[in-house]
């Protein structure tokens, strides 16, 4: 809450959550120019009443449109660094979050030994960039560090999570076996890491977890296989439609819902389930039509590589 004539700045990386490659964490990676449209709402309280009952009777909002341009050839100066290096040691929660946002969105390699204390640090400030700074970083060191916070965290903490999803972003299957014992261990959640991670190298795995008996590792396995990238799991989860079931089963249901969004986030395909004919036996059979027609040599995608989303014919 600001008093009146009162004023507030808060800086903001813009590139922190947009980026040219489609994921939502990375910075801009890509040269070319780049237009940023910002806005915020401005509410307001009347004077002597409950601030906490806030109204914005006129849609009022500030808005500004930026452009950058990003040099293939530029480089950031030191000093840039240099300065966010200092707020790390402010007694401000909100400067040492920014400094260590910003240092983990540039992950300047000079700075590895700085980077590398963030996953350890004790100051949930910074401790909460470690799993992205290790990420940019993309060294030896800082992807074993980002293994080691992946184990030594608690599961299914920010940190846990973040790092399984970096070392699933490296698809580098040389990180499948560790996250397939960390899913095993902690949870199935992390089976769509260890997919994006060991792409058509964690179909067996993968395959195995099909025939579990808890319900809650096999949604998450079929879940998974839309993470590989591979087209050897669309014939798979085109099968597991095929299955007779209907909304008042709801275990087959979930498996046959959850393998329809695996072969969309394979495929950039979709099923509109508002229509009128949502049944399964529908579902399996537009998808078996367009692996027929075009399934050998249609385009498959990981997670977070864009591609427009076209309705399935």
């Amino acid at each position: 809450m600001l008093a009146p004539n009162a004023t507030h700045t808060e800086r903001v990386l813009l590139n922190f959550r947009n980026t040219s490659n489609g994921s939502l964490v990375d910075p801009v990676s890509l040269p070319g120019n780049y237009t940023i449209d910002a806005s915020r709402a401005i509410r307001f309280a009347p004077r002597g009443s409950d601030s906490r009952l806030l109204d914005n009777p006129d849609g009022s909002e500030v808005h500004q449109v930026l452009t950058l341009h990003v040099d293939e050839t530029s480089e950031s100066d030191p000093a840039v660094y240099a300065a966010f290096v200092q707020q790390l040691a402010s007694k401000d929660d909100r400067v040492r979050r920014e400094a260590a946002r910003a240092l983990a969105t540039l992950a300047p390699p000079a700075l590895e030994p700085l980077l590398l204390s963030f996953a350890t640090s004790k100051d949930n400030a910074i401790k909460q960039f470690g799993p992205l700074a290790l990420s940019n970083l993309a060294t030896t060191a800082s992807l074993a560090a980002l293994a080691k916070m992946l184990i030594s965290t608690e599961s299914g903490s920010y940190e846990s999570i973040s790092a399984a999803d970096y070392l699933g972003r490296t698809h580098d299957s040389n990180w499948l076996p560790l996250l397939l014992s960390v899913a095993d261990r902690q949870g199935s959640m992390y089976l769509a890491y260890a997919a994006e991670s060991g792409g058509e190298a964690a179909l067996p795995a993968l395959l195995a977890r099909l025939h579990s008996t808890e319900h809650g590792t096999r949604n998450a396995a079929i879940y998974a296989l839309g993470h590989t990238g591979s087209r050897a799991a669309i014939p798979l989860l085109i099968s597991l439609l095929s299955v007779r079931t209907d909304e008042t089963e709801k275990d087959g249901f979930d498996d046959a819902a959850t393998a329809n969004a695996a072969l969309q986030e394979l495929t950039h395909f979709y099923i509109d389930r508002s229509q009128s004919d949502t049944s399964v036996d529908s579902w399996h059979r537009r998808w078996q039509q367009w692996w027929v027609a075009s399934g050998l040599h249609a385009p498959l995608y990981r997670p977070g590589e864009c591609a427009e989303n076209k309705e399935l014919p």
